[in-house]
């Protein structure tokens, strides 16, 4: 064998019920494997992580200074609170069930080496979900009235969007939730270290707006209400900006520029 491994091929299958890498737990896992000129490839490479079904590959290139990874997967089923838990310390944050397709690149020899260098997209989308300790909800409620929900949590059917991640950052501009009669679209960043920094619109439906009374003078021309929110700070201490105020006194202008344009009308 050539010290290089140039000319050292290594092909084969490999089943191992349960593995612990770090943090992270796998069951089930179960890949076809191939090692050829210093790069180790798992492919088909299927698992079971927190509940969730894993199938995809996992390129590993040794031949470099540092390793170099190339991953592509698809997880469905994955509960979240569980992962989150298990592996970062968010714990009790985020909970729900997610569908994850991953295509990601990195590199090093050390978890905060590969976060820092990861580059690429994650789709995602959560179900029937809770972001603890997360009062959006009731942050617009207590500003216009409009929605319904404790005082802590914001609950919703679903969130999905798509992230594009580089330098120790996720960023999203198709992020979208949905609660009940709300729904919430914008983009925004979240960095690897927890920190929030999100630009929103909270959009209350035509038809809960009708039932308002007069906070539906605050509608669009679709007959919805639609407010912006800001989210700052770290995910374990959100901070919130809902300048519902600005909103409000353009409606109130719009009804007296009608007011006036009707009064002139009779004249």
């Amino acid at each position: 064998i050539a010290p290089d491994f140039r000319t050292f091929v290594a092909t084969g299958k490999a089943a191992i019920e349960h593995v612990k890498l770090g943090t992270l737990v796998l069951d089930d896992m179960a890949s076809e494997f191939r090692f050829e000129k210093g790069v180790f490839t798992l492919n088909p490479f299927t698992f079971t992580f927190f509940g969730g079904k894993q199938q995809g590959s996992v390129a590993i290139d040794l031949s470099q200074p540092a390793p170099v990874y190339a991953i592509k997967s698809s997880l469905s089923g994955l509960d979240v609170n569980r992962a989150l838990s298990a592996t970062t310390t968010m714990k009790d944050f985020l909970l729900g069930t997610a569908s994850v397709t991953t295509d990601v690149k990195g590199s090093g020899s050390s978890a905060p080496a590969i976060q820092k260098s990861l580059a690429g997209t994650v789709k995602f989308q959560l179900v029937n979900g809770v972001i603890k300790n997360f009062p959006m909800l009731a942050r617009i409620n207590e500003a216009v009235g409009i929605t319904e929900g404790n005082d802590k949590d914001t609950r919703f059917e679903s969130l999905s969007g798509t992230a594009v991640i580089g330098g120790g950052k996720a960023r999203t501009n198709d992020l979208l939730l949905k609660a009940g009669e709300l729904s919430m679209t914008g983009a925004g960043v979240l960095g690897f270290d927890q920190s929030l920094d999100f630009k929103l619109q909270a959009i209350l439906s035509a038809a809960k707006t009708a039932t308002l009374g007069p906070v539906a003078r605050l509608r669009n021309a679709q007959g919805e209400i639609s407010i912006p929110v800001t989210v700052s700070g770290t995910a374990t201490a959100p901070k919130y900006g809902i300048p519902v105020g600005a909103a409000a006194k353009k409606a109130v202008e719009e009804q007296v520029q009608k007011g006036l344009q009707k009064l002139f009308q009779k004249k």
